[in-house]
């Protein structure tokens, strides 16, 4: 169930961004074409595994190598705040809800497996 969540994940935040890096298409207008989703805060903190705020698409390059979130954090910490969300405040409701601790049973996964899937057909309807 992680797994297929993961990949719901996945395709809704690349569907999402257009398969765009965020990084290089918000911070220089480059449209380079991304194929890592990247979670803003670690996979490990479950309040935010699934968070569709929690994801971005970035290049190979960018999620490792070149001021990505690994190479550089707080660059990367600092595109965010100024680039991505445009506010110190989305940033730290964010990372707090990340940080809470949270445990799931079957039944809640059921339940965002099901949110996960009504997404699916909302973003491909997007314009930006």
């Amino acid at each position: 169930m992680i797994k297929r969540l993961d990949d719901l994940f996945r395709q809704i935040i690349l569907r999402r961004d257009k398969y765009l890096c965020q990084y290089a298409l918000v911070s220089r207008g480059d449209p380079r074409v991304g194929s890592e989703v990247h979670h803003i805060f670690s996979r490990r903190h479950l309040n935010t595994r699934w968070d569709l705020v929690n994801g971005i698409t970035l290049t190979r390059g960018h999620g490792i190598w070149r001021n990505g979130p690994h190479s550089d954090p707080e660059l990367f910490r600092e595109f965010l705040i100024t680039k991505w969300f445009r506010s110190e405040q989305k940033y730290q409701h964010l990372m707090a809800r990340a940080y809470t601790k949270a445990h799931f049973k079957t039944g809640d996964l059921k339940a965002v497996e099901l949110f996960l899937l009504s997404q699916l057909p909302l973003v491909d309807r997007r314009e930006d």
